[in-house]
């Protein structure tokens, strides 16, 4: 097991939008959000539909990933901060998109509403492999985009 890395900053809330429709984070709270924990990390992954995923992970709870599917932001309007305000997260560890395909997951830091740190994608990295098991790490791969660097890193299950 490796040693996990220092608990990064939380991010920064990149656009200073108006809040979410308290209707559509009730009906997260109600309906929409799940959790991956240790416990149900394997099954949860393999379990899980293929698609894509918004996904937040809370700084009070930095070892459960909390997830809607991406449907739910064409539907509903669903973007990182309603679903960090549906889960409580008054500070974002990192945010950004599950995609998962048959075996293959990829997991990213996404966002555009949030801005993580260096630091928290190696967070992440270690979460993956040392409190989830995802140990068939394929490979990561980098892409400028306007404001920021999309890391994208990709397992098989």
């Amino acid at each position: 097991m490796s040693a996990k890395p220092k608990m990064p900053t939380p991010c920064e809330l990149n656009n200073k939008k108006k809040p979410p429709p308290p209707e559509i984070v009730e009906f997260l709270k109600e309906e929409g959000v799940k959790g991956l924990t240790r416990a149900s990390a394997k099954r949860g992954f393999n379990t899980m539909p293929d698609g894509r995923y918004l996904y937040v992970i809370n700084a009070k709870n930095p070892k459960t990933i909390r997830f809607v599917s991406k449907k739910l932001e064409r539907e509903k309007g669903v973007k990182h901060p309603t679903l960090a305000e549906a889960i409580g997260a008054k500070e974002v560890l990192m945010a950004g998109e599950i995609i998962k395909k048959g075996k293959n997951f990829t997991i990213n830091n996404d966002s555009g509403s949030f801005r993580p740190s260096p630091e928290c994608n190696k967070y992440l990295v270690w979460l993956m492999k040392n409190h989830y098991g995802l140990t068939k790490f394929l490979k990561q791969t980098s892409k400028q985009l306007k404001e920021r660097v999309r890391e994208d890193f990709f397992y098989e299950l």
